[in-house]
């Protein structure tokens, strides 16, 4: 249109059906309650996976931001350690 190839556009009658997906579908709040109630229950039974995806929701990490989480990344006081960086967080620069 715009270069004069064709006088109108042939899309120009199309329209859209339905809604527009908007981002990502989030739990209700009682479906968030009974997802941790589950995983803790699961937990006191042994399953370490769901330590994992709890882990997950509750601080609203990715499953790899939990999983590459190694044991000398964590600490028993609230100070960061030296060289651990958060997930996320901006470089140095």
């Amino acid at each position: 249109m715009k270069q004069g190839w064709i006088a109108t556009s042939p899309l120009a009658e199309i329209t859209a059906v339905g809604q527009r997906n908007r981002g990502k579908r989030q739990l209700r709040i009682d479906e968030a309650r009974k997802l941790v109630d589950l995983c803790i229950r699961r937990a006191n039974e042994g399953d370490e996976a769901t330590v994992g995806a709890m882990t997950a929701f509750l601080l609203g990490l990715r499953a790899s931001e939990v999983t590459d989480r190694v044991v000398r990344d964590l600490t028993t006081s609230m100070a960061p350690r030296p060289g651990v960086r958060a997930p996320g967080a901006f470089s140095a620069r």
